[in-house]
């Protein structure tokens, strides 16, 4: 093994790679998952640039995320956000001193984004490839994605054509592909998936989301956890919820009586301490729930996260279960899932984050239900 490349000593790359003397301060937040990943990308960068940064970022890491927000200044979000600046048509007396972008699956990508709001606060560029990518060993959801390496190298040429070295580091990672390829023999192919005999859409969704769509209720909550003497706790500080059919609500804030959510953790949710310490009691906040639901509610979350903090007495619903099952493949996270399939958040009452994923959620609901009810024979 070698150390540096961290690749099979007969597939170390170190001599091919020469330092690239770029301009552009580049940061990558690397997700923990791709550090020890044997085809990770962001190596190539951290051996073949000079002024690069990769720091190890977990969305579930406050601490790691603290570090990563602490960015220089006049530095851009690499990222294809809607209103993003392609990089290719920034005047050279706007270009950033530094571009920051996530290194990891784009699943992983959404999540770390989601967890950091320093990142959305960031002026945001993007990169509309010209070309597929290169990268043959490992798959890319769409054509014009790229691997980090290859976005990084297109974003420097972008904003410094004079640096020389560029096509070198892209000649190397190409060199390096080639190699691989020839060890093993053959090149990555698409699964073909046979699709498999299932019953009518109709017939697979719950109750709750055809005859009894006047019992359903739509929730999410934000918990405040914390692990103590080997004991996982969690201590609800908002919750909200939707019935679809009325657009009756409800939303509580919840006093902590074993964990006080830490300040980033706060900013994360969208929330105030203030908000928070003026809450209910917890007894009070459940006597409400129960008040709210009433006789025969059927309670519906995207994940179990958000029941388990709240299990109500009677029928519940995982939204993510009946999607899976209906599209056929994993869904991801929430708003991998909503964007993946173009759905539009419901407007929501509710405060911070936790509006934002109730209304995805309400989305993903309503998706479901016009899914069932427009394709049933």
């Amino acid at each position: 093994m070698c150390y540096r490349c961290f690749k099979p000593a007969v597939a170390c790359v170190c001599a091919d790679i020469k330092r690239v003397d770029n301009h552009t301060g580049v940061i990558i937040l690397q997700h923990p998952r791709e550090r020890h990943h044997p085809l990770g990308t962001a190596r190539f960068a951290r051996l073949g640039l000079n002024r690069v940064q990769v720091q190890v970022c977990g969305p579930k890491d406050p601490e790691s995320m603290a570090r990563a927000s602490r960015l220089p200044p006049n530095t851009a979000f690499l990222y294809p956000s809607p209103d993003a600046r392609d990089v290719r048509t920034i005047p050279p007396d706007e270009r950033p001193d530094n571009i920051v972008l996530v290194d990891a699956t784009w699943g992983q990508s959404r999540t770390v984004v989601s967890h950091a709001p320093w990142l959305r606060a960031l002026p945001c560029i993007r990169l509309d490839p010209v070309t597929p990518s290169e990268y043959r060993l490992r798959r890319e959801p769409k054509a014009d994605y790229l691997s980090t390496i290859e976005a990084t190298i297109a974003t420097l040429r972008a904003l410094e054509p004079e640096t020389v070295g560029l096509d070198e580091l892209m000649g190397a990672f190409r060199l390096m592909i080639d190699r691989q390829i020839d060890r093993s023999g053959r090149v990555p192919q698409r699964r073909i998936k046979v699709p498999k005999a299932r019953r009518s859409l109709q017939a697979s969704l719950p109750r709750a989301l055809t005859t009894r769509y006047d019992k359903l209720v739509v929730c999410y909550g934000e918990v405040a956890k914390e692990t103590r003497d080997g004991e996982r706790l969690g201590d609800i500080v908002y919750w909200c919820a939707v019935r679809p059919a009325t657009g009756e609500t409800f939303a509580r804030f919840v006093r902590p009586t074993r964990v006080t959510p830490n300040p980033l953790h706060i900013e994360h949710m969208g929330l105030t301490f203030a908000q928070i310490e003026g809450g209910l009691a917890p007894e009070q906040f459940r006597q409400q729930w129960r008040e709210f639901l009433g006789r025969d509610s059927i309670v519906a979350a995207w994940n179990r996260h958000s029941l388990s903090a709240v299990m109500p007495p009677g029928e519940s619903l995982l939204l993510k279960g009946i999607a899976c099952n209906l599209t056929g493949k994993n869904c991801g996270h929430l708003d991998y899932f909503v964007a993946q399939q173009g759905l539009e958040t419901v407007p929501t009452p509710f405060e911070g984050r936790a509006g934002r994923q109730l209304g995805d959620t309400l989305a993903v609901t309503r998706h479901i239900r016009e899914l069932g009810i427009e394709k049933t024979p």
